[in-house]
């Protein structure tokens, strides 16, 4: 074979290697470029979906009930009404009563009863939620003052660091208020029938 002839055979080859070698070197920047991308969204971006997903969880919460006009406040209710954990602004839906008491408290007892009879009555229809605004008492001594006041398992709770009755200003126990709409509807100090509370409730939107 002349020397002519082995010139032209391996030009190709060398054309076909060129375009191998470019081939792969551009393979390579797609790869980078792939990579470096999903690197940046695991970092800080968020996908369509994230996004969508983020727009409904708020749109829920907006449309879960009225804005709060008051103080929100979460408590965790005694294990030996089941230990749920109330939050004020999940709660917008229907009137929430709130009753200020003492497990001490003697005078607290008639109107305790009086929620227990609400409960069995309306207890659908609103929130009821006991706290024990004094700092000393415990679970135990509240739990035995809900026995005496002969009340089913809604919201049993200690006022932990006096928070809800320092939001809402009660200096006194034996104090009830009544949320709806999320403003303050009512606040009575002293004893409450049940047919006196009832009323209040009916009054800020709840039924009797």
């Amino acid at each position: 074979m002349s020397r002519g002839t082995q010139r032209h055979q391996s030009a190709p080859s060398s054309r076909r290697r060129l375009l191998l070698i470019g081939l792969g070197v551009l393979g390579a920047l797609v790869l980078v470029a792939i990579l470096g991308l999903g690197y940046a969204t695991n970092r800080g971006g968020r996908t369509n979906h994230e996004v969508s997903a983020a727009a409904a969880t708020a749109a829920a919460g907006r449309l879960s009930g009225p804005t709060l006009g008051v103080p929100d406040f979460a408590v965790t209710a005694a294990p030996f009404v089941g230990g749920q954990r109330f939050v004020l602004s999940q709660h917008t839906d229907k009137p929430t009563l709130v009753y200020f008491m003492a497990s001490w408290c003697v005078t607290c007892v008639p109107e305790a009863r009086a929620i227990a009879q609400l409960q069995s009555d309306i207890g659908q229809q609103v929130n009821l939620v006991v706290l024990d605004i004094d700092p000393s008492d415990t679970e135990t001594g509240l739990e035995h003052f809900w026995k005496a006041a002969f009340s089913p398992a809604n919201v049993w709770a200690l006022d932990q660091g006096s928070r809800v009755s320092t939001a809402y200003h009660v200096n006194s126990l034996d104090t009830t208020i009544v949320i709806a709409g999320g403003k303050e509807a009512s606040r009575t100090v002293g004893s409450r029938s049940v047919s006196q509370l009832k009323d209040a409730l009916a009054a800020a939107g709840g039924s009797q």
